[in-house]
């Protein structure tokens, strides 16, 4: 019996076999796993951007007051969704294109609304928009030109809404004669110089005196006049606070009496003048 050739394939043993066969099932297992798992994802692709499960029905729009439901949805979906990632991809009437909230910066796109927030029902396929207005505080009127541009501005001397020229005593109108023209999304002022305007605001209203004039001259842009009804001219400064020139202006009305004097004068800090209406100053 000639002896056995080393090359010859020898029988596969047991644990081969079994080391092997596991080896299959790993890799039917990760195959499958793999496929099922792109079917999952592509699933749920699906259903996210195509099926109507993510698409609300629904639109519901509360806060607004001047604005009717279809403008402010318009707007919103013109001036915040449409040009946001989200929205370019999925569309206007998709949950995903539209935010919990709504930043200051974007919503200032929107120059009538202040604040913006947004909640889904996906249940009922229902989306709500809650919207805060500004409110109407006081009018910006450019006098430069011939004919003026107005503008409402509110409690933080924001312009968010054209106006017409206001006639009369009820609502406060700023009449700047140094300015030729307004703009929506602007301030009345930078942020120290509004501050101070803001706070002579405040301090006449809280008089409650009849104001048929307030003016800025073009060679006074510091100077706000306040021309009351038979009364006085106030004169105040817009380099500083006039928080303070309540208190004076109660007690020389209540001294004088209102149409006994012809201004006050409150352009140098810490000091008051003012003209008796009969005999000097």
């Amino acid at each position: 019996m000639s002896p056995a050739n080393p090359r010859e394939k020898l029988p596969p043993r047991v644990t081969d076999l079994h080391t092997e066969a596991r080896r299959h099932r790993r890799k039917f297992f990760l195959i499958f796993g793999v496929v099922f798992l792109v079917i999952i994802i592509s699933a749920l692709w699906w259903v996210v951007i195509y099926s109507d499960l993510m698409r609300f029905q629904k639109f519901e729009v509360t806060g607004n007051t001047r604005m009717t439901d279809v403008e402010v949805t318009a707007l919103i979906q013109e001036k915040i969704i449409t040009p946001s990632f989200f929205g370019g991809i999925f569309g206007p009437n998709h949950f995903l294109s539209w935010p919990k909230k709504v930043s200051t910066e974007q919503a200032s796109r929107i120059h009538n609304i202040r604040n913006i927030s947004f909640s889904r029902d996906l249940w009922s396929r229902k989306l709500l928009v809650m919207v805060e207005e500004y409110q109407f505080f006081g009018t910006l009127c450019a006098r430069k030109k011939e004919l003026p541009q107005c503008v409402w501005f509110d409690k933080d001397g924001f312009f968010f809404e054209d106006a017409f020229f206001p006639e009369g005593v009820l609502i406060l109108r700023v009449d700047d004669y140094g300015r030729e023209s307004v703009k929506l999304g602007e301030r009345l002022y930078s942020s120290e110089k509004l501050v101070n305007a803001l706070s002579v605001f405040n301090v006449v209203k809280n008089l409650n005196l009849p104001v048929y004039g307030w003016s800025i001259r073009e060679d006074a842009p510091d100077t706000i006049e306040v021309r009351v009804v038979g009364g006085p001219i106030f004169y105040f400064s817009l380099k500083f606070p006039g928080g303070y020139t309540a208190e004076v202006i109660r007690s020389l009305i209540g001294e004088k009496g209102v149409a006994n004097i012809q201004y006050i004068d409150f352009r140098v800090e810490n000091r008051v003048y003012y003209k008796d209406g009969s005999s000097g100053s």
